[in-house]
């Protein structure tokens, strides 16, 4: 009978670590879903933070897009460089027609890339003023 019972001793001890090493297990397993759960979370409110910061940026590239679109019809408008030379001959020869004296005026500036692109402009002014 003493073997029964030893038998049955170690059964139980085996058992008992059986189910102690599962209940260990299964409560690292919880712990690390609670962990990706918690690391989920707050990827999701990053990804919501971004998509709101980035809302208006459509909208912001379609003006962008218009506005240079505009630009560059108005600078299509505007007389290519071979042909001021000839625009300005032609405004020369018009004001020695109406006896007009080309004074020089320079611009204002109001802003320091205004001042880099600034040039002299040739005003036609009635010559008794």
């Amino acid at each position: 009978m003493r073997f029964r019972r030893r038998d049955d001793f170690l059964f139980w001890v085996m058992l008992t670590i059986c189910v102690a090493s599962c209940a260990a297990v299964f409560h690292n397993v919880a712990n690390r879903r609670e962990a990706l759960a918690a690391d989920n979370a707050v990827k999701q409110k990053a990804i919501a933070d971004v998509e709101r910061s980035t809302a208006g940026a459509d909208v912001l590239q379609q003006k962008i897009n218009d506005l240079q679109t505009t630009v560059e019809a108005f600078d299509r408008s505007l007389p290519r460089q071979e042909n001021l030379t000839k625009v300005m001959d032609g405004l020369k020869a018009l004001a020695a027609e109406h006896s007009l004296k080309a004074d020089r005026v320079e611009p204002l500036t109001a802003s320091p890339a205004a001042d880099e692109q600034s040039a002299s402009i040739d005003s036609l002014l009635p010559e008794g003023e």
